[in-house]
């Protein structure tokens, strides 16, 4: 049970500003960024930052257990878990847009939406813009995958594009 009583530890001072992303890791431990401040690891009640101050926004974690986030002052996709940290240079095109939204698909590469740039994709080393027929070219706000496979992407208009069986449809949300 994830939800267990336990005491809670300050956060040291740091102070949580904007929006923070968190997300359970699991062995249960929940990680916390938060715009401006290191990422921070909450283990047993216990609060340790982990890394410099970062500008960063979504996370994702994989199914191997690494959690992702896009830092914007080094321009990297950083992943952190069970192996050594990897740090991968962000596509030049992308280095000024902040993130807006991360996951895991299901063949292992992560989508990544970016404010003004689109929707990514990287996997084995490459960055690629996605486009498709039925695919927005605005920027995803929120994305989900759930157990069927399908990619769910959550759009400022009201719009959810959902992609199944490699199509995307865009489903119209009535205001």
């Amino acid at each position: 049970d994830r939800f267990r009583e336990t005491q809670f530890v300050h956060f040291r001072g740091t102070e949580l500003r904007y929006f923070p992303s968190m997300i359970a890791a699991d062995d249960g431990s929940i990680w916390i960024d938060s715009y401006g401040s290191a990422l921070m690891h909450i283990r047993d009640g216990v609060t340790t930052p982990v890394g410099l101050p970062v500008h960063s926004g979504p996370f994702a974690k994989r199914r191997n257990g690494d959690v992702c986030f896009v830092d914007q002052i080094s321009y990297e996709l950083q992943c952190y878990g069970r192996g050594q940290p990897t740090h991968i240079k962000l596509h030049g095109a992308i280095w000024h847009m902040p993130p807006m939204s991360m996951i895991e698909d299901t063949d292992g590469s992560l989508l990544i939406s970016f404010q003004g740039g689109g929707l990514w994709r990287y996997h084995d080393g490459q960055w690629d813009r996605m486009t498709s027929p039925g695919l927005s070219k605005n920027s995803p706000w929120t994305m989900l995958s759930d157990s069927q496979g399908r990619i769910w992407l959550g759009y400022g208009n009201n719009d959810i594009v959902v992609r199944q069986n490699g199509s995307f449809r865009t489903l119209h949300v009535d205001q």
